[in-house]
C-alpha cells in the first residue's frame, strides 16, 4: 500500500465515523430541542464531514500523485464542503455583529450561500474550459481562487466557533488548542495548492502536506464534536425544570414559607426561534442542595419581560438603575414570575440588590446570559423601557463614546448610541 492509498483510506474511514457521530448528535439535539435552531448547525457540520467522506471515495478512483486532470472535480467537492461549513456559522450561539444584518433571517443566509457557490462553480466550469484550450494558467487560477475562498471560510468558522465555545463548559486551553488546529488546517489550504502548482519543487514535501491535512482535519472534527456534544448537554441541563443538584424540590416546604432563603442565581433571556417565543429562564436557589429552573415563554414582549431585559443588560454593563417609578416595575417583574409559578413566592430581596435606591439584580454578571441581543434591543417595547431609564446609562455614553455627540451626525439620538454601545460590548 502506497502512502497515497493509506491517506485516502484513512480520510474515508475517519470522516465516515465522524459523520455518523454528528448525525447522532443532530438527532439528540432535535429531540432535546436545545438552543433554538442549533440542531441545524449540527446537521450542516455532519454534511461538511460527509463531504470529506465523498472526497475519499472519489480519490479511491484517482491514485495519481500530482495530476491536474481531475482538477475541476476536486474544486466541486471543495465547494461542497465550503457550502456546508459556511451555512453552519449562522446557527452557532455567537453572532458576528458586522454581518448580523445579512443573516438575521437565517434561511436567506443559507440561500445566499448556495447562490454564491452556484456562481463560483459556474466560473470554475468556464476556467476549466479555458484551461483545456489555452493551457494551465487558468487551472492555476482555479486553484488559487478556491484556496482563497476556503481560507476565508475557515477563518470565519474558526472565529465564530471559538467565541461560541464560551457558551459551554469549555476551558480556555481547549479554545486555544482549537484555534491552533484551525491555523494548521488553513496552512494545508495553502500548502496543498502550492504542491499542485509547483509539483516539481515540492514533490518531496507532498506526503508531509497530506499527513498534516489528515491529522489537522481529524483534530478539527474531534474538537467540533466535543463542543457540540458539550453544548447540548450543558444547555439541556440548564433548560430542565429541576437541576441535577436536587431531583426533588420540596414544593410543600416552599409553600409553607421555605422561600425565606430563596435567591436568584442565574438569568437567561432570549428568543426561541423554533417556538417563535420570547423566553426568560431563572434559576432560583433555595440552599446549597436545592435549586429550580423556571422558564416562561410568550409570543409577545410584555412590559415585565422588557424590564427583565433592562436589568439583565444593566447587570452585564455594571449599571445600577434608579427611577421614582421603579418600585412598580420591580413588583411587576416579580408578579410576572408568580403568575406562571404560583408555588414559588419570591420577595424583592431575593431578586434585587438595593444600593441607596439604585438597583441591580442579585446575581453575578457571569450568571446572566442574553441571547439574540440585537433582536431584543431593536424591539420598540424594549427601546421604550431603555428610553425611560436612559439617564442611568449616560455615563457609558460620556466615558466610552466621547465626541460622537458632536461629530457623528449619522447617529440621531443618545439612545441609539447607548444601544449600539451595548451591542458592541456584550
Amino acid at each position: 500500500m502506497t502512502y497515497k492509498q493509506f491517506y485516502i483510506l484513512s480520510l474515508t474511514l475517519t470522516t465516515l465515523l465522524f459523520s455518523i457521530q454528528f448525525i447522532l448528535i443532530f438527532f439528540n439535539a432535535t429531540k432535546k430541542r436545545v438552543g433554538g435552531e442549533f440542531s441545524k448547525a449540527v446537521l450542516f457540520i455532519a454534511l461538511f464531514s460527509f463531504s470529506f467522506f465523498l472526497v475519499g471515495l472519489y480519490k479511491i478512483t484517482d491514485q495519481t500523485e500530482f495530476s491536474l486532470k481531475f482538477l475541476f472535480n476536486d474544486r466541486i467537492l471543495s465547494s461542497l464542503s465550503n457550502i456546508f461549513l459556511l451555512s453552519s456559522v449562522v446557527y452557532f450561539p455567537h453572532k458576528i455583529k458586522c454581518l448580523y444584518r445579512f443573516y438575521e433571517k437565517k434561511e436567506n443566509w443559507v440561500m445566499t450561500i448556495f447562490l454564491f457557490f452556484g456562481v463560483i462553480i459556474s466560473l470554475f466550469t468556464v476556467f476549466d474550459k479555458l484551461a483545456t484550450n489555452k493551457g494551465q494558467e487558468f487551472q492555476i487560477a482555479l486553484i488559487v481562487v478556491d484556496s482563497i475562498i476556503s481560507t476565508i471560510i475557515l477563518v470565519l468558522f474558526g472565529y465564530v466557533l471559538s467565541k461560541s465555545m464560551k457558551f459551554s463548559p469549555t476551558t480556555t486551553g481547549r479554545i486555544y488548542f482549537f484555534q491552533i488546529i484551525v491555523i494548521l488546517v488553513i496552512a494545508t489550504q495553502i500548502a496543498l495548492p502550492l504542491s499542485k502548482i509547483y509539483h516539481e519543487i515540492l514533490l518531496g514535501l507532498y506526503p508531509y502536506f497530506l499527513i498534516l491535512f489528515l491529522v489537522s482535519n481529524i483534530f478539527l472534527l474531534q474538537n467540533i464534536l466535543l463542543f457540540l456534544d458539550g453544548f447540548i448537554f450543558f444547555n439541556y441541563q440548564t433548560q430542565s425544570t429541576t437541576l441535577p443538584i436536587s431531583d426533588n424540590v420540596n414544593i410543600e416546604g416552599i409553600r409553607n414559607g421555605d422561600t425565606a432563603t430563596a435567591q436568584l442565581h442565574s438569568v437567561f433571556i432570549g428568543y426561541d426561534t423554533i417556538e417563535k417565543k420570547y423566553r426568560i429562564q431563572l434559576t432560583i436557589r433555595f440552599d446549597e442542595l436545592r435549586q429550580k429552573v423556571i422558564s416562561i415563554d410568550n409570543s409577545k414582549i410584555l412590559q415585565p419581560y422588557s424590564y427583565w431585559v433592562l436589568f439583565a443588560i444593566a447587570k452585564k454593563m455594571n449599571v445600577k438603575i434608579y427611577n421614582s417609578d421603579l418600585a412598580v416595575a420591580r413588583f411587576r417583574m416579580i408578579e410576572f414570575i408568580h403568575k406562571n409559578y404560583p408555588e414559588i413566592k419570591l420577595t424583592p430581596e431575593a431578586i434585587f440588590e438595593n444600593d441607596k435606591g439604585y438597583y441591580q439584580i442579585l446575581t453575578e454578571a457571569s450568571n446572566v446570559n442574553i441571547g439574540d441581543l440585537d433582536l431584543l434591543l431593536d424591539k420598540i417595547q424594549v427601546k421604550d423601557v431603555f428610553l425611560k431609564h436612559i439617564d442611568n446609562f449616560m455615563p457609558l455614553l460620556k466615558v466610552h463614546i466621547q465626541g460622537l455627540e458632536k461629530g457623528n451626525k449619522a447617529v440621531q439620538n443618545r439612545l441609539e448610541l447607548i444601544l449600539q454601545y451595548i451591542k458592541d460590548s456584550i
